[in-house]
């Protein structure tokens, strides 16, 4: 999603087959160095995070909503908790996230009037297959960041990603809805 042209491409790919676009899912999520304050982060480091995390999900609003202009449409952009407070060491990731709902909103705001929703959700910690890569003791202290003491499951994600889709959701643009088990309420 880092290159506008193969997004603009993916984009025409859609209407070439399905003929039009009603729904789209903006997720991506390059973490990029852990643990690093900002004076150690790399300047690659951050251009290549926020290159993917956010520039991707600009170019996907870019070229999606001309096409939902034509008949309306619902989107929703994954952001994370990371983009609703500050996470030490993960700057570039957390400015991404932060991005994104900036994003979001101000997307929602100017084609809300031509029935186009665009909302994002914030996950915590969800049990990927990627959480495998990661020691058991990790893998605790990320649920146990919770207060539900778990994980999300991708399947509660996406549940929720439907409902955005969804005309059950249709009064719904502008938000930015956060999946983190309690996270945020802390």
């Amino acid at each position: 999603m880092s290159q506008p042209e193969q997004v603009r491409q993916m984009i025409d790919e859609v209407i070439k087959y399905f003929g039009r676009l009603d729904y789209a899912v903006n997720n991506a999520g390059l973490t990029g160095e852990h643990g690093k304050n900002i004076t150690e982060q790399t300047v690659e480091n951050w251009d290549k995070v926020i290159a993917t995390s956010l520039s991707g999900v600009f170019y996907c609003l870019k070229y999606e909503i001309p096409e939902m202009m034509k008949f309306g449409g619902s989107i929703v952009n994954l952001s994370a908790v990371n983009g609703l407070v500050g996470i030490p060491g993960l700057a570039p990731y957390t400015v991404a996230k932060h991005g994104i709902i900036g994003l979001t909103q101000t997307a929602a705001l100017e084609f809300a009037s031509q029935g186009i929703r665009i909302n994002a959700v914030a996950p915590g910690y969800v049990q990927t297959p990627r959480m495998s890569e990661f020691p058991e003791n990790i893998v605790r202290s990320f649920a146990n960041s919770h207060p539900m003491k778990r994980m999300a499951k991708m399947q509660e994600i996406a549940d929720f990603i439907l409902f955005l889709l969804s005309d059950n959701s249709a009064f719904c643009t502008g938000g930015v809805y956060p999946i983190d088990g309690g996270y945020l309420a802390e």
